[in-house]
């Protein structure tokens, strides 16, 4: 049998196991945000999507990617060392 590279293998078991962990969290008050940067089981993402409270994203695409894939999108920035910022504004966060 040949498959083909990359390829990307998914334990659906150990996978649900894993989403009750964050269930569990999330009844808790936490909230789960799945990061989409890098992100390359779209195959699970119905599965997925009863446990997430949305996705975070870093690129224009993503933006467009993550409200068709779940219910809420926040943007993020990268941040590095470098020079201070001269007084950023805070960021302006989508209410839910």
């Amino acid at each position: 049998m040949s498959l083909p590279t990359p390829c990307y293998l998914i334990d659906e078991t150990r996978l649900r196991a894993n989403l009750e962990t964050i269930a569990r969290l999330r009844e808790r008050s936490a909230k789960a945000l799945l990061a989409l940067k890098r992100f390359a089981g779209w195959s699970v993402f119905p599965l997925m999507r009863e446990y997430l409270d949305g996705t975070t994203s870093s690129s224009l695409n993503e933006v467009r990617l993550g409200p068709r894939e779940s219910s809420v999108a926040r943007p993020t920035a990268t941040a590095w060392p470098g020079p201070p910022a001269r007084s950023p504004k805070p960021p302006v966060w989508p209410t839910s």
